[in-house]
């Protein structure tokens, strides 16, 4: 494998655009839709978080005639990010280069693997952090805290909408977004609690719409990207999100004072996109690189406006 010290100067635009059109036809990929991305200068930096409980107080009062009005304010915290840098290149050789027919498009292939590589990093941090044990306001674990769905005596639409009521009066801020795995979702099309509720109406399946309106969330996601371990007889393949179910709010555009389950800080230095592709040649080996990067921290900035949901049904 080529390690040369040479190293591009800028962001190839061409390439660059391929692979953003590229990103842009990957569906089963969570990690740019959930939360929306926040645009950095900085690779680390400190961002403010505001206390919710302020905002729920009631402290106004009958105010008297030339008096003061009654005031207050709410706390401010500091949190901070810091956006880890992802790499990874794919060599094309000279002599390969001038041995491809013309069917071949040997830069756009490893433009597309490469950004395939990084989509794939990208997705399986989004996971790690939003699925690990015990960093949101609440776990809830099936057969343990609820019914699997896979069960007969489950009844998942009255289960998230009960979560939903319990999430709104605890912080005031009611959850918009459902994430599911794709065996979740899979099965919860399938449950009765759905299918018994359309049947007579629509002779369509149940979609992500139909289930996100009968639970009365703005919407769900599924994720339906996999990933692999190991190679040839020893490789075995699986969902990232795997059982699981996230219930949150995420804010529709960042803000200051607008609260989201978690936010995407994403350091420009990637370049538009999230996805940066340099392309240069390296001399040495007569080989042309063709390298991906991102940088990005995905970060929970208000765990009480998460639920996860795990094992949600059998294997």
């Amino acid at each position: 494998m080529a390690r040369p010290n040479t190293h591009g100067v800028h962001i190839d635009g061409l390439l660059s655009n391929l692979s953003i059109a590229y990103m842009q036809k990957q569906d089963v990929f969570i990690f740019p839709k959930v939360f929306k991305p926040v645009p950095v200068d900085n690779q680390s930096d400190l961002y403010t978080v505001f206390d919710k409980d302020d905002f729920n107080l009631d402290e106004a009062q009958v105010r008297k005639d030339s008096t003061e009005s009654a005031g207050s304010g709410y706390d401010l915290s500091d949190d901070n990010y810091k956006c880890e840098v992802y790499s990874f290149h794919k060599d094309v050789g000279d002599q390969i280069l001038a041995n491809a027919g013309k069917q071949f498009n040997l830069m756009r292939d490893a433009t597309e693997f490469v950004t395939r590589k990084i989509l794939l990093k990208q997705e399986r941090e989004w996971v790690n952090t939003y699925l690990a044990s015990g960093v949101w306001g609440e776990t809830l674990v099936g057969i343990t805290d609820f019914d699997q769905i896979s069960e007969e005596t489950s009844a998942p639409i009255e289960m998230f909408s009960g979560e939903m009521v319990t999430m709104l009066e605890a912080t005031g801020v009611e959850p918009n977004t459902l994430v599911l795995g794709y065996k979740v979702f899979n099965d919860l099309k399938n449950h009765p609690d759905f299918v018994d509720r359309v049947k007579y109406s629509s002779s369509d399946a149940v979609t992500e719409g139909i289930m996100a309106k009968l639970i009365g969330v703005e919407r769900i996601l599924v994720a339906k990207s996999i990933v692999a371990t190991g190679k040839g007889a020893t490789k075995t393949t699986s969902f990232n999100f795997g059982r699981n179910a996230l219930l949150c709010y995420a804010a529709p555009s960042p803000g200051l004072l607008t609260p989201s389950a978690g936010y995407t800080f994403s350091w420009n230095y990637a370049g538009v996109g999230n996805v940066a592709i340099n392309k240069f040649y390296i001399p040495e080996k007569k080989t042309t690189r063709i390298e991906a990067e991102s940088a990005f921290d995905c970060k929970i900035t208000a765990s009480e406006l998460g639920k996860l949901f795990t094992l949600v049904t059998e294997a």
